[in-house]
């Protein structure tokens, strides 16, 4: 073996004996020595890094549909306050019957109003017509519709009629007749009579009216006049 082998044999196993000596501690000795950790070096200029922002792809652009139908918006419409309620005065007074007697400039104003009399009728001549010929000495129809206008039912075999003056063109034996069914207000009742013309040319004219029973005036009147030729 060389000289300079021997010379690094040497220092390896002073190296190795030197880490395996046990240090024991004596009695009053110097203090074992402590080891100081070492304090982390800190750089004042260390550089900071801030990431960019990621690239967000743009969306294609969508289509959108076309508005056929325009919609307009109106303003709200506040109400007006409504309009206080006037009170007028009375100027009207109704009296039930009477005649109509216009007031004085500047008064009330008095308004009739006419009572529904309990018995009244309105009679239509449905033939002849007023003044017709007829021959002479012969028979002819007339005929009436007697309207019951008033605010009373004519009741069976309380109402009837018969003649009251003029010219007696009726047929002998001819009397009063009574209505034979119940005629209600606003109705009608046909009253048909036969009579004669006279046999002497000229006019001829007779009235007739009608009665309620155990009442001496009529309450309803009509007539015919005929030309006999």
């Amino acid at each position: 073996m060389s000289k300079s082998k021997s010379v690094l044999l040497g220092i390896a196993f002073l190296s190795v004996s030197l880490a395996c000596v046990v240090t024991i501690p004596v009695p009053g000795g110097a203090p074992s020595p402590t080891t100081t950790p070492f304090a982390t070096p800190t750089f004042p200029n260390t550089a900071t890094f801030t990431p960019e922002p990621s690239r967000t792809p743009i969306p294609s652009p969508t289509r959108r549909e076309m508005v056929t139908e325009a919609v307009f918006a109106f303003p709200t419409i506040t109400p007006l306050p409504p309009i206080p309620t006037m009170t007028l005065p009375n100027l009207e007074e109704t009296v039930v019957g009477g005649t109509f007697t216009p007031t004085q400039a500047g008064g009330p104003v008095k308004i009739y109003t006419a009572t529904r009399e309990p018995l009244k009728c309105r009679v239509q001549i449905i033939k002849p017509e007023f003044g017709q010929d007829v021959k002479a000495g012969k028979d002819f129809d007339v005929a009436w519709h007697i309207y019951n206008e008033g605010g009373k039912i004519w009741g069976i075999n309380q109402f009837y009629f018969d003649y009251i003056s003029g010219d007696q063109m009726h047929n002998p034996g001819y009397g009063p007749r009574y209505l034979p069914y119940k005629l209600f207000p606003g109705d009608r009742f046909r009253l048909n009579v036969r009579m004669t013309a006279s046999k002497v040319p000229g006019r001829y004219s007779a009235t007739w009216g009608m009665w309620q029973a155990g009442r001496k005036e009529p309450f309803c009147t009509f007539s015919v006049t005929v030309d006999v030729k």
